[in-house]
């Protein structure tokens, strides 16, 4: 009670000490985004620019869509880099445009199956597929076939190289004249002839050649006299005795050798079909 009337005064409140700002880190000045560059290929030739890597994706200059007359509402995923505008190359797939990468020589290529279909029946050419993909192929349809017939993807693509003419229409050809290499009843695998060459009856096994390489020669040496009125390039095989009995250049496609090499009149279109199955297999299609 006595508090009431004292003359004592409560102590003020001290003022906080002001807090201090904490200086800002500097920001740091951000890196250029640097994006590996990559080779093109359009049609089977080099591109003139490069392309560039993002991600693991392909891009390439959006320019690249006039060479192969796209729409350019195809492709939506764009990206500018370098003040040049880049699309993705895997979107192309939706305007019938073959994508694939090859490692080996960091790049990205490009075909249009509207290209490729094109002259998927000519004899004279050359083939879109490597010997990797080959042996893909053959071996999903026959497992064995390797093993009785090494390296054989190799030499079509080399003996066909050399006289000019298609490996894909000459690999595809010996796919179904041979069942696959699984052979039937007319001719046998040890007589190496890969296109029933020289058979006109179940029971004459057609001709025969040394080795696999000889066989296969003397079936593409046999397109081409079917399929262009050029010389041959190689020894002619000289045990391709019919040869000689053939107008040089009349049947230019294979659907042309219906009632020639075979009396199938859907000779070339299941030959068609078999190189089909090949690009897909490829993923050309």
């Amino acid at each position: 009670a006595w508090l009431k009337n004292t003359d004592l005064k409560p102590l003020p409140t001290p003022t906080p000490a002001p807090t201090p700002a904490p200086t800002p880190a500097p920001t740091p000045t951000p890196k250029p985004i640097v994006y590996p560059l990559i080779n093109i290929q359009i049609n089977g030739a080099p591109y003139e620019e490069k392309g560039i890597l993002v991600n693991g994706n392909s891009f390439v200059p959006s320019e690249v869509l006039d060479a192969l007359d796209i729409k350019p509402e195809v492709a939506d995923r764009r990206i500018t880099y370098n003040g040049v505008v880049f699309v993705r190359a895997i979107d192309l797939r939706d305007a019938s445009i073959s994508v694939a990468w090859d490692q080996s020589t960091t790049s990205v290529s490009l075909r249009s199956r509207r290209d490729i279909l094109s002259g998927v029946g000519k004899i004279m050419g050359r083939g879109l597929t490597t010997p990797q993909q080959i042996t893909v192929f053959l071996t999903k349809t026959n497992s064995k076939a390797l093993t009785t017939f090494p390296n054989l993807p190799q030499i079509y693509v080399q003996e066909a190289a050399a006289e000019g003419v298609n490996h894909d229409v000459a690999f595809c050809q010996m796919c179904l004249e041979t069942n696959y290499l699984k052979f039937g009843i007319a001719v046998k695998a040890e007589q190496f002839n890969f296109a029933d060459m020289g058979v006109i009856s179940p029971t004459n096994f057609g001709l025969s050649f040394p080795d696999i390489r000889t066989g296969i020669r003397a079936q593409i040496q046999h397109l081409k006299a079917y399929g262009s009125t050029e010389p041959i390039n190689q020894p002619l095989v000289k045990e391709n005795v019919r040869f000689r009995f053939v107008k040089r250049g009349v049947a230019p496609t294979v659907n042309e050798l219906a009632g020639r090499w075979n009396s199938d009149p859907l000779y070339g279109q299941k030959i068609i079909n078999i190189i089909r199955l090949l690009y897909e297999n490829a993923s050309l299609l």
